[in-house]
């Protein structure tokens, strides 16, 4: 068991908020096509019926990791896996960046798709092994605004952005901070090493035991309904929500 000694907890809150800053990048990069909308079309010559399938090339990659991320999380550890997945984030970014098909820059968005899947798990696991238990639910709570407010923050500034010097070059300054992130995780980002001496023999029957949750009907009607509800928020609002107020208020995505 890690005892949260003075200079540990000050190590952890460093690691955890190192790490909500890449759940905060790949909100950033989920949210980036909803500002580059008329661009997009422009580019790849397009309809609204393929900028939705370039959206939905994130999801694609996204969602079904959604049920694997833990326990490849628990295996594996958090720093392996949010290395990789920021790391394929970048790819992904850089793809999509440079891409001038429609195929290819949907690869991107699926790539970037499964780097974001590990994020917020990933999150969680190192606040549960760093910090005291009694900071979990506010880092959590803590996690989910910072990710918004980022959200919020890189709307606007890569709509000027997008304005001044176009979508690409927008995507790729996107995809660079990313790269100043990989070394500062390599250095920095890691578990406590009593952690890492715990794995062994954890993982027998855990796909047993998991079959009777996902057939239990009250599982089934949450997921459900928290999938319905979220819907709103990453079907309407990340990818039209930027262009919906535009064209209610009718004015440009800079006001």
């Amino acid at each position: 068991m890690l005892k949260f000694k003075r200079s540990t907890v000050v190590l952890g809150w460093l690691i955890c908020l190192l790490a909500m800053l890449f759940y905060c990048y790949e909100y950033l990069l989920r949210i980036e096509p909803s500002v580059m909308m008329p661009e997009l079309m422009q580019n790849f010559r397009i309809s609204a019926t393929g900028l939705g399938f370039l959206s939905t090339a994130y999801m694609v990659g996204y969602a079904p990791l959604q049920l694997f991320v833990g326990p490849i999380i628990d295996r594996f550890g958090a720093r392996y896996m949010l290395i990789f997945a920021l790391i394929f984030c970048v790819l992904g970014a850089f793809l999509f960046a440079s891409m001038n098909s429609i195929w290819l820059a949907s690869l991107g968005r699926l790539i970037i798709g499964v780097g974001s899947a590990f994020a917020f798990v990933g999150v969680l696991r190192l606040a549960a092994v760093w910090l005291p238990p009694r900071f979990f639910a506010f880092f959590v709570g803590l996690t989910t605004a910072l990710g918004m407010i980022g959200a919020m923050i890189g709307d606007i500034e890569m709509s000027y952005l997008v304005h001044s010097v176009g979508w690409h070059h927008t995507a790729y300054l996107c995809a660079f901070f990313g790269c100043l992130l990989i070394p500062i995780f390599l250095c920095l980002v890691r578990e406590p090493s009593q952690e890492l001496d715990q794995k062994t023999g954890q993982y027998q029957g855990l796909w047993k035991n998991t079959l009777p949750v996902l057939c239990n009907k009250q599982v089934i009607l949450s997921g459900v309904i928290g999938g319905i509800l979220y819907l709103s928020l990453s079907v309407f609002a990340d990818i039209w929500g930027v262009g919906y107020i535009q064209a209610l208020l009718k004015g440009s995505k800079i006001q």
